[in-house]
């Protein structure tokens, strides 16, 4: 067929084994305290696992195929929100405590960690760029760069909504927050 020039751009040398699994839960619990009170909780928790056993970054017309084998990234969120809101005549005011804990890891899949013997493309792990033959043959070695990220964040907030005529209302508000990040990577090279 007639590939144009713009459609080439998004052409692979070879078709892309990938899988993506991606979980979630989520719960929100309201309790009426009095009329004028209520406390709430946000718990949410989301996990995200991609597979890349052979994804192919080269353009159709080009003579050498990029491509990332056998990688796995998993990540992890949870969140949790808990607050007291009150309802006045004269002002409303919210005020609580948020937390979030992210965890992200790209390792290689398969038995053995970093194994970047195998030329034969599909049984190598990480990125490479080589020459395109078709054969599934290729000679130069790999590299896979591992990730491990860690970041957490703490908050306090309140706001308050103050009702100065029936028509006008001033809102304010304070948060603070404390943040924390950790990100090793590490590149492993394949000796030949």
């Amino acid at each position: 067929p007639e590939i144009t020039e713009r459609a080439e751009w998004y052409c692979e040398n070879a078709p892309s084994d990938l899988q993506l699994t991606m979980k979630a839960f989520s719960a929100v619990a309201e309790i009426e305290l009095s009329d004028s009170l209520s406390f709430t909780s946000v718990s949410a928790y989301r996990q995200r696992t991609f597979d890349q056993y052979s994804r192919d970054f080269s353009r159709l017309t080009s003579g050498a195929s990029a491509r990332q084998e056998n990688v796995q990234e998993n990540a992890d969120s949870l969140t949790q929100e808990l607050r007291l809101t009150y309802v006045g005549d004269a002002v409303d005011l919210v005020g609580g405590l948020y937390y979030s804990d992210f965890r992200f890891e790209r390792e290689p899949i398969g038995t053995a960690p970093f194994t970047f013997g195998s030329a034969l493309l599909g049984s190598r792990v990480g990125f490479s760029v080589c020459p395109y033959s078709g054969l599934g043959f290729c000679p130069v070695a790999p590299n896979f760069t591992q990730e491990v990220t860690h970041n957490r964040v703490m908050a306090a907030f309140v706001d308050a909504t103050f009702a100065v005529t029936d028509q006008l209302d001033i809102f304010g508000g304070l948060r603070l927050d404390d943040y924390s990040n950790t990100t090793t990577s590490t590149v492993f090279r394949a000796a030949g």
